[in-house]
């Protein structure tokens, strides 16, 4: 069931006819198909930047270690 309800006019008709109109754009909201998310792969320069900076990341931990002197 769908209890639709309206309380903004002071006469019985006129929220009659709030509540109709409010039902009409329910119905046709719902027969509207969203489109479907088409897949996208990274592309070639986003690949490249994000490895880059993986490698800076690495870098700069692998200054925080210890050294070991021989």
């Amino acid at each position: 069931f769908i209890i639709i309800k309206s309380q903004v006019h002071k006469s019985q008709l006129a929220n009659k006819k709030e509540v109709i109109e409010k039902f009409a754009a329910l119905i046709e909201k719902s027969l509207i198909v969203p489109k479907k998310r088409k897949p996208t792969r990274p592309t070639k320069a986003s690949k490249i930047k994000n490895q880059e900076s993986k490698q800076k990341n690495s870098e700069i931990k692998q200054f925080r270690k210890k050294i070991d002197l021989p």
